[in-house]
């Protein structure tokens, strides 16, 4: 991120710096790819069915121990840094320091493409069943930083994401808003309202 320019209130500086400088740096495992499952068609598709119960186990076992802890963790620290940029954007927002906004906007979105959104790339119905509610929670807080920056198209993804890829995880407990423990079902109601504000 470049230094922010002279025309930006100290206070938007400082906010930037300090949001700049205070992450720690994310290394992202290179996790094999994982094997996507086909449908089961019904009671009669028994072949179909073991290859599927087969292909889940092994996926679990790739993220067993240490590869599992690891992989919550990096998805952890990606957590706390959007609540990070959340809380830096409502700030400038309430200073009305348009010139530190668009330049911390600037950084942000590279990092929700480049940390984020690689983070949580590949076969969702594959993924190991702890890291679903982590997963969940990472998109609730995109779609809160996306909510400070006014992207009413990109919110709505999000909540399609979540809507389509968590249907089964709609009574698990997930953060959103931020510090409250609430449904997923409550989270997506109160986002669906927060669209229609923006």
């Amino acid at each position: 991120m470049s230094e922010p320019r002279e025309h930006a209130s100290p206070r938007g500086v400082a906010l930037l710096r300090t949001a700049r400088d205070g992450f720690p740096s994310i290394c992202l495992l290179a996790l094999p790819v994982l094997l996507a499952l086909g449908c089961t068609a019904g009671p009669r598709a028994s072949s179909e069915y073991v290859e599927m119960v087969m292909q889940v186990e092994q996926v679990e076992a790739q993220l067993d121990g240490e590869a599992l802890a690891q992989q919550k963790g990096a998805m952890r620290r990606v957590y706390r840094d959007m609540a990070h940029f959340q809380t830096t954007l409502a700030e400038l927002r309430r200073h009305r320091d348009s010139d530190a906004m668009a330049l911390f906007e600037a950084f942000a979105r590279p990092y929700m493409a480049e940390r984020l959104d690689s983070l949580l790339q590949g076969e969702r119905s594959v993924w190991h069943s702890e890291l679903r509610p982590l997963e969940a929670n990472l998109l609730l807080a995109k779609a809160a930083l996306l909510i400070e920056l006014e992207d009413r198209a990109g919110l709505a993804d999000v909540i399609e994401t979540l809507e389509r890829d968590f249907r089964a995880l709609r009574s698990t407990l997930v953060e959103y808003p931020r510090g409250e423990n609430v449904t997923l079902q409550q989270s997506l109601a109160k986002l669906q309202e927060q669209r229609r504000a923006l």
